[in-house]
């Protein structure tokens, strides 16, 4: 059943309406039915009717204004305009707000009352129909997500991959030929660091497949999905030929999906994929390779690297200690100077002597480790640890490490000032404790807008000027009370206005009144 909200300020013209929309017996009932244009703007917020049936000459606000405000409300409400007397200005407007009909009240009768609300009835059931079938299409996208992720994951546990292929085939993965190559794209962390955040990294990797699947539609048998980590794996199927470069094929693919990522999303991917073609026999060991060692090209500069396998170095401890040395030596006096020239030593002996990758990442977690700053840089270098972790190459997790550095020395410069400023404006304070400081009165003497010193203090401070000044003061008068001062003279010292105000401000800091507080401290 559709609702129907009618508005006419004629009293029994809205009653005749009511009458007439009862008796014409279509699937709409009467939801509401309002005098005021005012009162019918209320009450649409709380109905959301289907269809409007208004009047246009209302008081206050007209009814092409009225239904101007409804569309913004729900852009989907069907309209139908009453008027005693035709205006061409009132049908043209109508006619720019496709309403659904411009009716004369003097004419209006049962029948052009219900070919009215048929027509609307009519846009009604097209927006749903249209609406159902693009739900159904979203639906279905979703889930096509979902069931490639299961089938992937079934191609890399089970033993029986025929079968899983054919089932493959129901959601459009026909791998008809009997030849792989297959690859995996990895993010560089260091360009996502200086775009996003890590609560955006699922939304990039959708972006980075959805874009991997549309180019995908160029390049014949090469297939992109995405696992349930949302890590997105590529694979080509073909039939092996002399006459064909199939791998020059695969990597021409790899490269236009790196260059649209970077034109679309402003960050840089790369590549690893195994160089040698695989049967459908060898390719649930050639997916796990490259889902549980992504590092093997660590040391590549290559954006699209060859999977290969590497003896790592054994003695990694022994080459990477004296540079841990140096660098936390470093850090104890920021010297960021010396920091960028061990990060480079770091490079140079990581690539001669091919440290583990893990060995590497572990030295550069240290180094976030020792980075102390307050709670509010905390999630920022959360994000850093992130991205090292999942770091697919050294100079990817320097340029991460480098830029956390920075990161923490400006923290640290911004930390320094915000006390230097702190400490001036308390010696303002000291300076003029009995009076009934403003913020007004702070910013006339930094020289600063007022309106700008409330939001900057609130920066630097975490709490508006109020509130800081009120417990600075609270917390002397603590002392000052111990000091057997009279409450009325601390409270005059202090530059509240009388002994009522300081008790109030007092016990909203600190649980007591005055009084008791005295009390309380001189039995303890």
């Amino acid at each position: 059943m559709y609702r129907i909200m009618l508005i006419d300020d004629d009293v029994p013209m809205l009653r005749y309406l009511e009458k007439l929309v009862r008796d014409i017996n279509l699937e709409v009932e009467v939801c509401s039915a309002e005098y005021s244009s005012m009162k019918a703007l209320d009450r649409f917020e709380q109905t959301l009717p289907d269809i409007v049936l208004s009047d246009i000459g209302l008081p206050q606000l007209d009814g092409l204004e009225l239904s101007e405000k409804l569309k913004q409300i729900k852009p989907d409400i069907r309209i139908i305009f009453l008027t005693c007397h035709e205006s061409f200005d009132y049908a043209r407007r109508a006619m720019e707000m496709s309403a659904d009909d411009y009716l004369l009240k003097d004419e209006l009768d049962k029948e052009q009352l219900m070919t009215s609300i048929q027509k609307s009835l009519q846009h009604l059931r097209q927006s749903q129909n249209q609406y159902d079938l693009q739900s159904f299409k979203e639906t279905f996208h979703k889930n096509k997500y979902v069931l490639r992720q299961n089938f992937l994951e079934q191609l890399m546990d089970s033993k029986q991959v025929e079968h899983v292929m054919k089932e493959g085939s129901k959601l459009g993965i026909k791998w008809e030929f009997p030849h792989f190559f297959i690859g995996r794209v990895l993010l560089n962390y260091a360009k996502v660091a200086e775009y996003y955040a890590v609560k955006d990294i699922p939304i990039i990797k959708y972006g980075i497949y959805n874009i991997a699947e549309e180019i995908a539609k160029g390049f014949q048998g090469i297939t992109p999905i995405m696992d349930h980590e949302r890590d997105i794996y590529l694979f080509l199927n073909f039939r092996y030929s002399l006459s064909q470069k199939h791998l020059q094929q695969f990597q021409t693919y790899m490269l236009t999906v790196e260059e649209k990522v970077k034109e679309i999303l402003r960050i840089s991917i790369c590549t690893i994929y195994h160089p040698y073609r695989m049967e459908k026999e060898e390719m649930q060991a050639g997916i796990l390779a490259l889902r549980d060692q992504p590092n093997q090209t660590f040391y590549s500069n290559e954006a699209r690297a060859a999977f290969e396998a590497v003896n790592w170095s054994i003695d990694s401890r022994q080459l990477l200690q004296p540079i841990e040395m140096k660098i936390m030596k470093a850090f104890k006096v920021m010297d960021l100077s010396q920091l960028k020239r061990l990060l480079e030593e770091l490079y140079r002996v990581s690539m001669d002597y091919q440290i583990h990758p893990k060995k590497v990442i572990e030295l550069a977690e240290l180094c976030l480790a020792r980075m102390e700053v307050d709670q509010q840089h905390a999630g920022k270098l959360e994000d850093f640890k992130y991205y090292m972790t999942r770091a697919a190459k050294i100079t990817d997790l320097l340029q991460l490490l480098s830029a956390s550095i920075i990161f923490y020395a400006q923290s640290r410069k911004q930390t320094s000032n915000n006390k230097l400023q702190l400490q001036e404006i308390e010696q303002y304070i000291v300076q003029h404790l009995s009076k009934n400081l403003t913020s007004a009165d702070m910013a006339k003497h930094l020289y600063l807008n007022p309106s700008y010193f409330s939001r900057y203090f609130k920066k630097l401070s975490g709490q508006n000027f109020t509130d800081y000044i009120q417990k600075y003061k609270i917390d002397l008068a603590q002392n000052m009370l111990l000091e057997d001062k009279t409450i009325e003279d601390v409270a005059s010292e202090l530059g509240f206005s009388d002994r009522t105000y300081f008790s109030k401000i007092f016990k909203k800091h600190t649980g007591y009144s005055p009084g008791e507080y005295k009390t309380q401290a001189t039995f303890v």
